[in-house]
C-alpha cells in the first residue's frame, strides 16, 4: 500500500487497521438510503430517517456502534410512525426491512474491521452476508404483508404491532448467544 493511498495518512503500514469493513459499510448505507426513500408517502418522516441514516453513516465509517443503532432506531421509529398514518403497510414493512439489512451490514462491518482488520480480504464473506440478510428481511416483509392481507384487512396498528414483535424476534434470532 503506497503512502497516498492510506488514511490517516500519518499511520505506519505495519499498524492493524481496525476500520469498518469497506463492502459492509458501503452495502449498509445503501440500504439505509433506500429506508429513507420509502419514508417518502410520508413527507413529514423523511427528515427523521434522513437524519438516521446519516448517524448510520458516520457511525459505520468511523466503527461507531452506537451510532450505527442509533440512526438505524431513528429510520425504523420513521417507518412505524409511517404506519400510523395509514400508509399501505408494505411501505413501513419494506423500509423497516432494508432497515434491518443496513444495521445488520453496519454491525458486521464495524466487527470485522475490529475483528481481522480493514486490509483483510471479506468481500466473499460481506456479500454472503448481507444476501443472507437481505433474505430473511425479504422473506419477514412478504410474511408480514401477506398476514396483513389474510388476517388483519386494513388495521395498520395491529400489523406494525405485529411487524415490532417480529423485528424483536428476528433480532434475538441473529444476535450472537
Amino acid at each position: 500500500m503506497s503512502e497516498s493511498e492510506r488514511w490517516p495518512p500519518d499511520r505506519p503500514e505495519s499498524e492493524f487497521d481496525d476500520r469498518p469493513a469497506r463492502t459492509s459499510a458501503l452495502l449498509a448505507v445503501a440500504a439505509a438510503t433506500l429506508a429513507t426513500i420509502a419514508t417518502v408517502v410520508v413527507p413529514l418522516l423523511v427528515p427523521v430517517a434522513s437524519v438516521g441514516t446519516l448517524a448510520l453513516a458516520v457511525g459505520v465509517f468511523l466503527g461507531r456502534r452506537r451510532l450505527v443503532t442509533g440512526g438505524a432506531v431513528l429510520v425504523l421509529l420513521a417507518h412505524l410512525a409511517g404506519g400510523l398514518f395509514g400508509v399501505d403497510p408494505l411501505w413501513p414493512l419494506a423500509g423497516a426491512a432494508a432497515t434491518f439489512v443496513a444495521w445488520d451490514c453496519g454491525e458486521y462491518a464495524v466487527g470485522l474491521g475490529e475483528q481481522v482488520g480493514r486490509d483483510a480480504r471479506t468481500r466473499q464473506a460481506e456479500l454472503t452476508h448481507a444476501a443472507a440478510s437481505s433474505l430473511v428481511a425479504v422473506l419477514a416483509v412478504t410474511v408480514g404483508y401477506g398476514g396483513y392481507w389474510a388476517g388483519v384487512g386494513g388495521r395498520p396498528v395491529v400489523a406494525l404491532v405485529l411487524l415490532l414483535v417480529g423485528a424483536v424476534v428476528l433480532a434475538r434470532s441473529l444476535s450472537p448467544s
